[in-house]
């Protein structure tokens, strides 16, 4: 069984839109990871000033492999889907060399 953890720190606004995708992202390798945790807050993007948004995923894999993806964007959005994307892909890339090897 999956857990995913979310901070509390992650403002009320952020964190159903984090977890929807989280279940729509990662449903297909779902059965791969028993554990995820998810950050994301706003940081300065460069010295002018603007906000951009940090997403990182550290999670760990049935076999006990762990992952770690982060993307910055200035749209949160952006920067969460980004994140779970370049997870799944990661995670589907070890899975099927795993199922070549065989």
């Amino acid at each position: 069984m999956l857990r995913v953890q979310v901070p509390d720190e992650i403002s009320p606004e952020w964190r159903p839109i984090i977890e929807r995708q989280v279940n729509l992202t990662l449903s297909p390798v779902r059965g791969s990871l028993s554990s995820l945790r998810i950050d994301f807050q706003p940081v300065r993007s460069n010295g002018d000033g603007t906000i951009a948004y940090r997403c990182e995923l550290r999670g760990r894999a049935s076999n006990g492999r762990t992952y770690s993806v982060s993307a910055q964007h200035p749209d949160g959005q952006t920067a969460i889907m980004d994140t779970l994307t370049r997870a799944k892909r990661t995670i589907v890339r070890e899975r099927n060399g795993v199922a070549a090897r065989r």
